[in-house]
C-alpha cells in the first residue's frame, strides 16, 4: 500500500504478493522509481541510507525475494552496493547476484524532472 512503512523504511507494494525488492535511499526516489519503472509484482523501499538494512536481506531471503540496488548515482550508491555484492558473496540471500539500477541524473527523484 502507497506510504506504508515496515521498521521504518517507507515502501510501496506489498509484501505479501512481492516477487523482488528495490531498494532506494529516500522515500522520494521510491516514489519516483515506483512511478517511472514499477513493474507488477515489485516492492520499492526507501532504506533511508545509502545501503541495504540487514532485516531487509534476511525479508528477502525468507521470502524467496530478489532484491535490486536503486541507489543514488553517486559514490555512496556504489558504496552501498559494493557492500551488497559482499554481503552477497559471503552469505548468499538470492539466486543470482543483485543487480544494480541506475538512475540517469543523480538520484530517480532527479529522474523524474526529466519528463516534460
Amino acid at each position: 500500500s502507497v506510504g506504508s512503512k515496515l521498521e521504518a523504511w517507507f515502501y510501496i507494494g506489498d509484501f505479501k504478493t512481492a516477487s523482488s525488492i528495490v531498494v532506494t535511499e529516500a522515500p522520494i526516489d521510491a516514489l519516483s522509481f515506483y512511478a517511472l519503472h514499477h513493474e507488477p509484482g515489485q516492492l520499492v523501499l526507501a532504506a533511508g541510507f545509502n545501503h541495504v538494512p540487514e532485516k531487509v536481506l534476511s525479508l528477502a531471503k525468507s521470502h524467496g525475494l530478489d532484491i535490486f540496488c536503486a541507489l543514488d548515482n553517486d559514490k555512496g550508491g556504489e558504496e552501498g552496493h559494493q557492500h551488497l555484492l559482499k554481503t552477497y558473496k559471503e552469505n548468499p540471500f538470492q539466486s543470482s547476484e543483485p543487480k544494480r539500477l541506475l538512475p540517469k541524473l543523480k538520484d530517480w527523484s532527479e529522474d523524474i524532472m526529466l519528463i516534460k
